[in-house]
């Protein structure tokens, strides 16, 4: 396009050269090459905008990529906890905590026999006790539940005017306040089994004679009730003795009854 035009103007000034007079061949001259440099200086700018334009137009893309990633949901399938070094979801918490020695479920039957024969001496306090000290906190479920039955069945035991001083004495023996959370833990679970209906309070024992609430309909649910008021009470008992931080260290201990 330059060469063209150029050629022209050359051709233009040699004509004029010719026919006319040396002023008109210089403005004829002077004319064409102001419009070379125009048109030079329109293509360069074309040449610019359509870069610039290219460059803004990929720039709106981008934006517009982004923020439609950015309005849907997929940042929320995102685990932080897995880019994070320092968090637990990288390593097994479990090694933070102490190793509990772990109790059968032959271990249960020999505590609970040994609980039987304090109740039948007439230790209560010591049956109970001795339940609150060995906690099943490492072994099977059988052993757990085995345990429970026998924590259920010493507090089935105690009378309601005899619950809140020997809650009291055991809170103010060396250890009573682990012990009484200990407690805390196997009611709150008694009251969790009696709701869900697993049958995790003590059957009655065989007597040898008739059973009227065995044989009446709705015994069941009778003597679950029954065992749930029971938990209620103790509940209550130990909340006036302990306070409200036994719930608390209830709720947030990691070892599970």
């Amino acid at each position: 396009m330059f060469l063209g035009t150029s050629i022209r103007a050359a051709s233009l000034s040699r004509l004029s050269e010719t026919k006319g007079g040396i002023t008109c061949t210089w403005a004829v001259q002077v004319t064409f090459s102001r419009v070379i440099h125009f048109l030079s200086v329109a293509v360069v700018i074309r040449s610019a905008g359509h870069v610039v334009s290219r460059r803004e137009s990929y720039a709106m893309s981008i934006i517009q990529q982004h923020t439609s990633a950015s309005l849907s949901d997929a940042w929320r399938t995102i685990n932080i906890d897995a880019l994070t070094e320092d968090s637990s979801y990288n390593f097994d918490t479990s090694t933070l905590h102490p190793p509990q020695p772990e109790i059968t479920e032959a271990d249960v039957r020999g505590l609970s026999g040994q609980v039987r024969q304090l109740l039948r001496g007439g230790d209560a306090e010591g049956a109970l006790r001795g339940c609150l000290e060995t906690p099943v906190y490492n072994g099977t479920d059988a052993a757990k539940d085995a345990h429970l039955q026998t924590i259920i069945e010493v507090l089935q035991s105690i009378k309601a005017s005899d619950m809140t001083p020997l809650l009291k004495r055991i809170y103010e023996s060396p250890g009573g306040s682990d012990c009484l959370d200990v407690l805390m833990k196997y009611i709150y679970k008694a009251m969790a089994g009696s709701h869900s209906g697993r049958g995790s309070k003590v059957t009655p024992q065989p007597t040898g004679g008739f059973s009227q609430v065995g044989g009446r309909p709705g015994a069941a649910n009778e003597s679950a009730s029954s065992g749930m008021s029971v938990m209620l009470s103790w509940h209550e008992k130990l909340v006036e003795v302990a306070g409200l931080g036994c719930i608390g260290r209830t709720m947030t201990d990691w070892r599970r009854v």
